[in-house]
């Protein structure tokens, strides 16, 4: 969740506390219904933001996410809504009007329990929405979740 009108990490703080994930695309129109939004977007953005956030709103409810915040410290999320459009002025400022609702992990995840993966992922400098392909990625962040909330062992390779 870094946005190029919050690249500092407020953003990421900014959508901890309010329990969201989002990201930047903001479209004039007010949109409550999906595919409104695509129409305007279709219209108003380039296609590889349209396509990014159309990604963001297909991604299956209950996948992982990461962050980093301002002080560098990385968030571990789950998906736990659909897509929504918030046209405020913090959204709009930070650069995450689309939002979807995440439940975060307490504090930053110890560096040691991070997976590889999703440290190289960040020191490549992505911005928005991409996926880990590295092999193990995905159930190294799922062990972590799993960890993090009371269900098992970690095991920071990956």
């Amino acid at each position: 969740m870094r946005s190029p009108s919050a690249d500092d990490g407020s953003a990421a703080d900014w959508a901890i506390a309010a329990r969201v994930v989002g990201l930047d695309g903001a479209i004039r129109a007010s949109v409550d219904d999906f595919d409104e939004m695509l129409a305007a977007a279709n219209h108003e953005l380039d296609e590889r933001t349209t396509r990014r956030i159309l990604r963001f709103a297909q991604t299956p409810t209950g996948s992982l996410v990461w962050t980093r915040d301002s002080s560098g410290g990385l968030h571990l999320g789950r998906l736990r809504g659909d897509w929504g459009y918030d046209p405020g002025d913090v959204a709009r400022r930070l650069g995450l009007p689309h939002q979807r609702a995440c439940d975060w992990a307490n504090g930053p995840v110890p560096d040691a329990l991070v997976p590889v993966s999703v440290i190289e992922a960040f020191a490549r400098g992505g911005r928005n929405w991409q996926r880990i392909r590295t092999a193990g990625a995905a159930e190294a962040s799922v062990r972590l979740w799993s960890h993090l909330n009371g269900l098992s062992t970690p095991n920071s390779s990956g």
